[in-house]
């Protein structure tokens, strides 16, 4: 399989055969940013999401 450049650090990496469109390594840095970028975009994306997360940040 291809080596890809991982979005997060931008080292060389090889996806796992399941994941072939993997984008970022499995470093747990890179696996953070992944999530947090995830994050992000829902909650930018998702007024449901949102509003939830504000909603569990309260407590």
């Amino acid at each position: 399989m291809e080596a890809k450049i991982c979005n997060a650090c931008g080292h060389p990496f090889t996806p796992r055969p399941q994941n072939p469109n993997q984008t970022y390594c499995t470093d747990p840095e890179c696996q953070r940013e992944r999530r947090r970028r995830w994050q992000q975009q829902k909650r930018r994306e998702d007024a449901d999401y949102r509003d939830n997360d504000v909603r569990t940040s309260k407590t």
